[in-house]
């Protein structure tokens, strides 16, 4: 299970520095550097199993990459296919049928109807001709082949299954959770992700995870307020070298140096209106900054806390970025 992350001159990081939990939530706007960080695993997994696969951790063998896609999922995969689930999912079948068979579908089916209420079930279907598996949803108990399935309902399917397969185990990466899911059932997709990460028996699973939405923002702070990490674009310069942008990582914590941590604590901080003990008044779901730095989760109007004002302005990088997820929190009833 991976416990840091060092990253120095790669794309948007330099000198980069991050403590690992094994539920990570990487939050931030467009260009912040959340892709980045992925890519910067996938580098390195390429370039140890393409040198000497004996010579390195066995556990990058065990690094998945979560990108799955509507149209692979809906073939069937063959029932020789013993693979954990590929990174476009497209063994989603054999992956179903497998752990149909060893009895391993009870959980998944129970989480799936949770956040997919109108699918009542999974059924797996072998083709003994072809040897082929591929599977039915029972929608209102009735079964529709998987080719009718939406592509939402495929997606959140095959994360799942990345979740409860036991030899999917490992690191699982899946980049904007949010895709192709209702806000309102993505507090329960995290809540789950957040249960499922760690070590379980003699089997690990440890998840990290991109978004930009608010709604996961919102839920992981209620329910894993340790996982989320904000990455912050900032610009950098000195040492003789060029002004460049770069990616610096954020953890939430209660108290830290300031500028370097994001807060759930609401005032007393520093106001330009009020000093160092004035308090600001409450605001919704935004992150404000004060005159130090340091940044917090707040409750109050978020078009105020964009344009700035007794709190502080917001970090340029997130201004945009509150200002739009704010108005989706508003449309979907969470402010």
């Amino acid at each position: 299970m991976l416990t840091r992350i060092e990253i120095d001159g790669f794309k948007s990081f330099l000198g980069f520095e991050l403590d690992v939990p094994p539920f990570l939530a990487l939050v931030g706007p467009n260009s912040s550097g959340k892709s980045n960080f992925l890519d910067a695993l996938a580098f390195v997994r390429s370039a140890m199993l393409a040198d000497d696969p004996e010579l390195w951790p066995s556990e990058v063998k065990h690094w998945h990459f979560h990108v799955p896609d509507p149209a692979a999922m809906r073939r069937p995969a063959s029932a020789l296919d013993r693979r954990p689930l590929t990174e476009d999912a497209g063994n989603l079948a054999a992956v179903l049928g497998r752990m149909s068979r060893a009895g391993g579908l009870d959980d998944l089916l129970v989480d799936l109807a949770a956040l997919v209420p109108d699918v009542t079930g999974v059924r797996p279907v072998f083709d003994e001709r072809s040897e082929e598996w591929s599977f039915d949803l029972l929608i209102d108990h009735e079964p529709v082949p998987c080719r009718l399935a939406s592509d939402g309902t495929l997606r959140v399917l095959a994360l799942l299954a990345a979740l409860y397969d036991r030899a999917s185990s490992g690191l699982l990466m899946v980049e904007e959770i949010e895709n192709g899911l209702h806000p309102s059932r993505l507090g329960a997709l995290l809540q789950t992700i957040a249960q499922r990460a760690g070590v379980v028996g003699d089997s690990w699973r440890q998840v990290i995870l991109t978004t930009h939405s608010p709604v996961a923002v919102s839920s992981l702070y209620q329910a894993a307020p340790d996982a989320l990490v904000f990455l912050e674009p900032v610009s950098r310069a000195g040492g003789g070298r060029p002004r460049s942008r770069v990616s610096v990582a954020k953890p939430m914590r209660q108290a830290g140096e300031p500028g370097t941590f994001v807060s759930p604590r609401q005032g007393p901080y520093p106001s330009e209106h009020g000093g160092a003990g004035a308090m600001s008044r409450p605001r919704p779901l935004g992150l404000i900054t004060d005159q130090y730095g340091s940044c917090r989760m707040t409750k109050g109007d978020a078009r105020g806390v964009a344009a700035g004002g007794p709190a502080g302005p917001l970090l340029p990088a997130y201004a945009e970025w509150v200002d739009a997820t704010s108005k989706a929190l508003r449309s979907h009833g969470f402010l």
